[in-house]
């Protein structure tokens, strides 16, 4: 039992100061990554006054600075991994946002107009359903060009139509009764609805009830 650990006492000790040398410079970064973005939320979030933002600025980033400063020099002997690790996940958030960017300017320059909604659901081969169909997008207006590919590849029609955007405020909570937004689009013989879903910060998704079922029941309650 000894013979297997006090080798592994040894390995344990000799690999502490690299990961010491790690874990001071991630603490460090953390701490000054945290000071920035309170920086933002008072400015953009808070509206606090320009002079108390000034001050904040000047006295905890310049303790941020003397604490950033004295761990620098441990950058070379494995330091720079947590760094490393970060630029590995900035890189993928990055080309996340860039794929959703443009995902979202396809659909806003592709957006389905009225009329063209009323040429494709009178189309003569389409089967008709009495029941509900849900597309999500981005667009808060206008119906997404998804919609038309899907009545092309399966050639059915339901007879009520809900467009649903799902949208993040800079608030902290969002009541039940401003969750959703309907908005009625005229149309002669389907039942059209945009819908907008606004969620704060702090709110947490029913696990009770599936957002479907809170949707139907919020939409009978407004038509």
């Amino acid at each position: 039992m000894c013979s297997v650990t006090y080798p592994a006492l040894i390995l344990a000790y000799t690999g502490q100061p690299s990961f010491l040398k790690f874990y001071g410079i991630a603490v460090v970064f953390v701490m000054t990554l945290t000071y920035t973005l309170v920086v933002l939320t008072m400015i953009m979030i808070w509206k606090n006054r320009i002079l108390l933002v000034i001050s904040y600025v000047l006295i905890i980033g310049y303790v941020e600075l003397i604490y950033l400063s004295s761990v620098l020099y441990k950058f070379r002997e494995g330091g720079y991994l947590p760094l490393a690790f970060a630029v590995v996940l900035m890189s993928i958030m990055c080309i996340w946002h860039g794929v959703y960017r443009r995902k979202y300017y396809y659909e806003l320059d592709h957006k389905i107009s009225l009329e063209k909604l009323k040429g494709i659901t009178t189309g003569k081969n389409l089967a008709r359903m009495h029941v509900l169909a849900i597309f999500y997008s981005e667009l808060v207006q206008g119906i997404p060009p998804i919609f038309e590919h899907y009545v092309t590849n399966i050639p059915a029609m339901h007879s009520v139509v809900v467009f649903v955007s799902i949208k993040s405020l800079p608030i902290s909570k969002v009541s039940v009764e401003e969750q959703f937004l309907f908005r009625q689009v005229e149309h002669e013989e389907l039942s059209v609805f945009r819908c907008v879903s606004r969620y704060g910060y702090t709110d947490v998704q029913n696990e009770e009830e599936a957002f479907e079922h809170l949707l139907v029941k919020r939409l009978k309650s407004c038509a």
